[in-house]
């Protein structure tokens, strides 16, 4: 199907409205507007095997644009297979997807976003999808957007094998809940790798996150999560290029979130309260030890380097020599655990033994 040309308000390839199974099997699409425009409530309608391409003004505007139905309506398309590449805009623009499946579908070389999802302005919610396999790669802007803003949200989006490569950024949600992504593999250049906002009840569970642009003046992080609420991220390995930036960064609005088991390359700020980050590698949240010091009557404070991340909130010391077993109070900062006698010990050599432990 070749449209009108891209410019052209109405050059859609096809458009649909309220169709109820059928689809579109085994075409290709070049200089349209929207090479497939659907509006209103569908069911089980079919999308397969499409290939939505051209380049400058033999491009396709937009490759698959799905519009708001009526609040309560479904959209639920079946997608497989569908490819949009070097569109002017976004590769696929869906407003609204609820109940729909997208299967081993690729945006390539978008002019905007790979996949924009979501609609701020409309009322109708875009929940109960699920993207298996799907790609979004070399976009000027993110490869996967997603967004309904805070009053109406995105809920219950699934997606497996996700791919995201060179592009601007790689993930970006805001109002997206109760979500999971399993299998992730991103790679940014001058974005975050993912940038999650007002998440809550989601998981992020394996595969790789990185933004790869180099340098010391960066402002971007490989995972940055703001105001999440019970967000768990468990096995993916983070990594960014700026030096001076961090694998995973929680804002001080973030809480209840799990951080587990994950490679931290630049390690994590976390500015905010009751989150759980434990078994990280680049992020060492536990450590013990022995320690051994010499007495000589006079001195009376001792530090011992913990080798933590961040400053332990808790630790002990436990004294495992007569000498060591004096009266003495501990304090801690990001570096040292420092045992401090109201009295100093006897002089000896090796005299001053103790186990000790923190966590942060």
């Amino acid at each position: 199907i070749v449209g009108g040309g891209n410019t052209q308000t109405n050059a859609h390839g096809v458009r649909c409205r309220y169709l109820n199974h059928g689809g579109i099997y085994n075409v290709a699409f070049t200089k349209c507007r929207h090479a497939v425009d659907i509006t209103g409530a569908m069911w089980q309608f079919r999308l397969f095997d499409l290939r939505i391409e051209g380049s400058g003004a033999d491009a396709c505007y937009i490759g698959v644009y799905t519009h708001p139905p009526a609040a309560g309506s479904d959209t639920a398309l079946v997608v497989y297979g569908v490819e949009t590449l070097n569109t002017v805009s976004h590769g696929f623009r869906l407003e609204h997807v609820s109940g729909s499946k997208f299967i081993a579908c690729e945006a390539g070389g978008a002019g905007g976003k790979g996949w924009y999802i979501g609609d701020p302005s409309s009322a109708v919610p875009v929940e109960l999808c699920a993207f298996v396999r799907c790609i979004a790669d070399t976009c000027t802007e993110q490869g996967w957007y997603v967004s309904k803003g805070s009053a109406s949200k995105c809920r219950n989006i699934r997606w497996v094998d996700m791919w995201s490569g060179s592009n601007a950024g790689g993930f970006y949600s805001s109002g997206l809940v109760e979500f999971s992504i399993e299998g992730v593999q991103i790679k940014a250049s001058s974005d975050h790798g993912m940038y999650v906002e007002n998440a809550n009840r989601s998981t992020i569970v394996g595969g790789w996150v990185m933004n790869w642009d180099s340098g010391n003046t960066g402002t971007k992080d490989a995972i940055n999560v703001v105001n999440g609420d019970f967000l768990h991220i468990l096995g993916v390995h983070c990594y960014t290029g700026y030096t001076a930036r961090r694998a995973l960064t929680l804002d001080s609005g973030s809480s209840k979130c799990v951080i587990l088991g994950n490679a931290l390359g630049n390690g994590v700020s976390d500015s905010g309260s009751n989150n759980i980050i434990r078994y990280n590698y680049g992020w060492k949240t536990e450590a013990s030890g022995t320690a051994t010091f010499s007495g000589d009557g006079s001195t009376t404070t001792f530090t011992i380097a913990h080798g933590l991340s961040a400053a332990p909130t808790s630790f002990y010391v436990t004294p495992t020599s007569a000498d060591a077993a004096g009266s003495f109070y501990l304090t801690a900062d990001a570096t040292n655990i420092t045992i401090t006698y109201s009295i100093a010990p006897p002089s000896g050599t090796n005299n001053l033994t103790y186990n000790w432990r923190g966590e942060v």
